[in-house]
Formats: structure tokens, C-alpha cells, sequence
């Protein structure tokens, strides 16, 4: 497409933005505003971590205390609707690679995650039973850190 505007006679003209209609957003970095908040609702978590895969590093998560990265899910159901104690637990495998979350709306699949730098498939790592959670302080950065180049290499 490129190569056609190129090399043909198309002009193309320049016009200013109205910057009254504008939107400007910040900045966003995985390690700090990549943190899952399971409270969300099933398309906002699985469209979270769309957001932040590929070319990003990925959304993260915490399972047994260590910090996991999503790379994929999808959405199982959005029928089931179950107590909020079961947010983020795990509940079940689906087709033996992948793992079924509880999340508000419904069940989430995850498919793909990254811990220790090695990208494999969920189930191969989680446990049915287990609770994927973030804590409180996580969330809170995520949610009022405005992401500057000095601060997009620290961990929390």
C-alpha cells in the first residue's frame, strides 16, 4: 500500500489537528500499569491483557507469592455467575493446556503465561484450587504512577 501511495501521483495533504477535540493519554508501561485487577469484569480483564501483549511485555498477576506474567486469554462463558469469594480462583483445565479463572461475569481462560522468562501454557503451571491475585499496593501504583523514562525500569 505504501509502495502504491509512493509511486503514484496521489497528493497528500496536511491539516492541522483541532486540539480542542484532542485526547491526549499517558504513557503506559507493563511493569507498572500492567497489574490485573481481578474485581474487574470479564471482558475488562481479557481485554487488559490484549492491551498489554505483544509488543509489551505483558499483564502480570501474582500465583504462590512469585509475579506471573499473562500473555493470552479468552473468554469461556459469560453465564456463570459465582460468589465473590471465587474471584480468581482457579477452577478447572480446558482442553489440558489452559486454565478456567472465576472472574465477575463469568469464566476467563488463560492460555499463555511467562514466569522465570519461560513463556509456556498455563496449566502446565497452575494449580486447580489455587487463587491468582494482585495485591492492593500494586494496583494503587498502577492506577497513579505517570510512567517518565527514569522510572520504567524499576520493580516495585
Amino acid at each position: 500500500m505504501l509502495e502504491k501511495v509512493l509511486t503514484s501521483s496521489i497528493s497528500i495533504s496536511l491539516q492541522k489537528q483541532n486540539e480542542d477535540i484532542a485526547f491526549t493519554f499517558p504513557r503506559i508501561y507493563s511493569e507498572i500499569n500492567g497489574a490485573i485487577d481481578w474485581n474487574w469484569y470479564i471482558e475488562d480483564i481479557e481485554k487488559f491483557v490484549r492491551a498489554f501483549s505483544k509488543p509489551n511485555l505483558g499483564s502480570f498477576t501474582f500465583y504462590k507469592g512469585e509475579k506471573v506474567i499473562i500473555i493470552s486469554s479468552e473468554i469461556l462463558n459469560l453465564e456463570d455467575d459465582y460468589h465473590s469469594y471465587y474471584i480468581g480462583k482457579i477452577i478447572g483445565l480446558y482442553k489440558t493446556r489452559y486454565v478456567k479463572i472465576v472472574v465477575k461475569g463469568g469464566v476467563l481462560i488463560i492460555k499463555k503465561i511467562k514466569y522465570n522468562d519461560n513463556e509456556q501454557n498455563a496449566a502446565k503451571y497452575f494449580n486447580i484450587g489455587e487463587t491468582l491475585y494482585t495485591h492492593a499496593d500494586y494496583l494503587e501504583r498502577a492506577r497513579h504512577t505517570r510512567v517518565q523514562p527514569k522510572n520504567m525500569d524499576s520493580e516495585f
